[in-house]
């Protein structure tokens, strides 16, 4: 059925357009903006009520993302999307809430919002953890709600593992304290590219310059949008590719000025080196059907691989710049490293030697120490374990899981103090 919006009278009676209208029935039929707007609703409800069966029957529990932004009005929306399994083991993500949130956006008025949507959704019970970026406003936040939900009993491992950090969030002022370092040269690269792009003359006289050097590329330098670096990457590595063409433009262009140098070229393709394994984790991370927490774990150990490897490296600009990143991953890494680990060994494709001497090999003592990371992470799977063992089993099997968590076997790996 095609549906047509209300038309004024004046306009549908000139031209007969209801006649025409009834000629067509079924096919066509004019309604009102009420109409569309009730049908919508209703669908909206429909759609809502089958969700909620489907949440209450799943064994699994559940865990949100939620994410803020502003419109060109000014105006802040927040979004929040449900992620589980199903009782067929697949995973599902559905939005469960879209809604404008009215200044001040502050941790309890985004706290309020969240509180209202869990409630509505009657999963206080099923929530399990919650992801957000790494604003201090979210922190404020998920230690209301926390302690919201410990206060209920809701929460499994007394919520140490409820609170992620969006991954990609976080790789973001990692990368910009590497993108500072080179800022004049990105700066005088970008503006090139705005340059050849800025009328179809300079377009066409480039292209012709491409061809005299010899260079085959089919895709040209894309300009990027200087607050997402992801963006700038791709600007940067893309230009690249173009370099002699930017160097023959500046030779024979005299309105080309301030054209990027010899060094710029150079510090830009060290630039882009290091920030390609941001880059492809970011990929990996941002995918919309495939990741679980599990790839958050590899993916943020290919960028301490990378800082392992360069923090030797005697090059001043590398060193000023894996420096820079170290320190930023090494504050992230402390504050998420739980989040990070514990999922891996519950992958049964790892076991507990894995976690052993990848945090040996990246951490050396921190690792291992009395108060280091890998007895942290035995402790926290032997209260999950022991948490899960008794609910499974009833609470009579309590005090014999807790007398035995020296023993306990999880992916193969056995855990013992």
């Amino acid at each position: 059925m095609i549906v047509l919006q209300e038309l004024p009278s004046s306009f549908v009676e000139h031209l007969g357009f209801r006649r025409f209208c009834a000629s067509l029935n079924p096919y066509f039929r004019v309604v009102s903006r009420t109409t569309i707007k009730g049908d919508c609703l209703a669908a909206y409800q429909e759609q809502k009520l089958a969700l909620l069966e489907v949440l209450r029957k799943t064994n699994s529990r559940v865990s949100l993302t939620a994410d803020m932004w502003s419109s060109n009005q000014n105006l802040g929306y927040m979004c929040i999307t449900c992620h589980f399994i199903d009782n067929e083991w697949n995973m599902q993500k559905r939005i469960i809430r879209f809604t404008q949130v009215r200044t001040p956006h502050d941790s309890i008025a985004l706290f309020n919002e969240i509180i209202k949507c869990i409630q509505d959704w009657q999963i206080e019970s099923k929530l399990f953890s919650i992801t957000v970026d790494n604003a201090s406003t979210n922190d404020s936040m998920v230690v209301e709600l926390k302690g919201n939900l410990l206060g209920k009993l809701a929460m499994p491992c007394k919520g140490e593992l409820f609170h992620f950090w969006c991954a990609a969030h976080i790789f973001n002022p990692i990368v910009q304290d590497g993108l500072s370092t080179i800022s004049a040269a990105i700066s005088r690269i970008r503006e090139s590219v705005k340059y050849v792009r800025a009328s179809e003359a300079r377009e066409q006289k480039f292209e012709e310059i491409i061809a005299q050097v010899g260079i085959v590329e089919e895709k040209r330098p894309s300009l990027d949008v200087s607050t997402r670096w992801n963006s700038t990457y791709l600007m940067l590595s893309s230009s690249l590719l173009f370099r002699r063409a930017f160097d023959s433009l500046d030779r024979f262009d005299p309105n080309f000025k301030d054209a990027p140098q010899f060094f710029d070229w150079e510090n830009a393709e060290v630039l882009c080196k290091h920030l390609k394994v941001f880059y492809d984790a970011t990929v990996v991370v941002s995918g919309t059907s495939y990741p679980t927490v599990t790839r958050y774990f590899h993916e943020f150990w290919k960028v301490k691989v990378m800082i392992l490897n360069e923090s030797n490296n005697e090059d001043d600009l590398v060193a000023s710049l894996v420096s820079k990143m170290d320190t930023k991953f090494q504050k992230y890494w402390d504050l998420q490293f739980l989040q990070i680990w514990v999922p891996v060994i519950f992958d049964p494709r790892f076991k507990l030697k894995f976690l052993e001497f990848r945090l040996k090999a990246g951490f050396g003592d921190k690792a291992t120490g009395p108060n280091g990371y890998l007895p942290r992470i035995k402790r926290t799977v032997r209260t999950w374990f022991a948490e899960y063992s008794s609910q499974i089993c009833g609470p009579s099997t309590t005090n014999s899981q807790e007398a035995s968590t020296s023993g306990v076997n999880v992916g193969g790996s056995q855990f013992a103090d």
